[in-house]
C-alpha cells in the first residue's frame, strides 16, 4: 500500500506541475500545525486517582501539502503528515503507549468565498501511512512508570500500515492575494485497523491551523 500511495503522489505532482500563467495562481503550498486527540477503547473506573493517567490527551502534529487547482473552487493535493499521539489502557497492569502516525494524504479541497477576505473550506480524502511505536510504559507492581521494549509486548505485531478516511470543514481569512490563514476541525476514521487499535478507537479528531501561499 505504501508503494501505491507514493506512486499516486508522484503522478499527481507530475500531472499538475505545469508552468503557472501570470494572470492566475493555480498552485498552493499549505503548512499546518495540528492538535489531535486519540481516544482509548476501555476506561478505568478510578482514572482520576491514577498518577500519570491521560484523561484527555492532545498531541501535536505537522503537515505540508501541495495543492493544484482543478477549477475555481476545487483543488487536488498531496504531501506528508507527521502526527504524534498517546493512549492508555488497562490489561493486567496499567499501560501507556506513545506513537506517531506518518502518512501521505491525497485530498480534495473546496473553497467558497464569503467576501473578499473571508471564506469557507471543506476537505476530504485519504491518509495512508504507518503507525510507529515511540515508547511503551507500564507501572508494574509500583506506582511509577517505566519504559519497556516492544519485544516485551505479547500482542505487538508489524501490522502497522493504515488507511484513514478524512473529512474537515473550517474558516479561512485572506492576508493578501497570495496568502491566507485558516482553522479547520477534522475527523479521521481508520478504514483498516493496526495493532494499536486493540486499545485505540478507529475515530479520532482534532484541529488544523494553517498558512497557505498561492503561486
Amino acid at each position: 500500500m505504501k508503494k501505491t500511495l507514493l506512486f499516486i503522489q508522484l503522478m499527481i505532482l507530475f500531472q499538475f506541475a505545469n508552468p503557472v500563467c501570470a494572470q492566475e495562481a493555480k498552485n498552493k503550498i499549505v503548512l499546518s500545525g495540528i492538535l489531535a486527540h486519540y481516544e482509548q477503547i476501555s476506561k478505568y473506573g478510578s482514572a482520576e486517582v491514577v498518577h500519570g493517567y491521560y484523561q484527555y490527551p492532545v498531541d501535536p502534529g505537522i503537515e505540508v501539502l501541495y495543492l493544484r487547482n482543478l477549477s475555481k473552487n476545487i483543488s487536488l493535493g498531496t504531501g506528508i503528515c507527521y502526527q504524534k499521539g498517546k493512549i492508555m489502557d488497562f490489561i493486567i497492569n496499567q499501560y501507556r503507549f506513545h506513537f506517531a502516525d506518518v502518512s501521505i494524504p491525497i485530498l480534495f479541497s473546496s473553497h467558497f468565498n464569503l467576501d473578499e477576505r473571508n471564506g469557507l473550506l471543506i476537505a476530504t480524502g485519504l491518509y495512508g501511512g504507518k503507525a510507529i511505536l515511540l515508547k511503551a510504559e507500564s507501572t508494574g507492581s509500583t506506582d511509577g512508570w517505566y519504559e519497556f521494549s516492544d519485544f516485551d509486548i505479547s500482542w505487538y505485531s508489524d501490522d502497522a500500515f493504515f488507511l484513514d478516511i478524512y473529512f474537515g470543514a473550517g474558516y479561512s481569512y485572506s492576508i493578501s492575494q497570495k496568502s491566507s490563514i485558516s482553522i479547520m476541525p477534522f475527523v479521521k476514521y481508520r478504514a483498516n485497523t493496526v495493532w494499536l487499535n486493540e486499545f485505540q478507537k478507529k475515530l479520532h479528531y482534532g484541529v488544523k491551523l494553517s498558512y497557505s501561499f498561492n503561486f
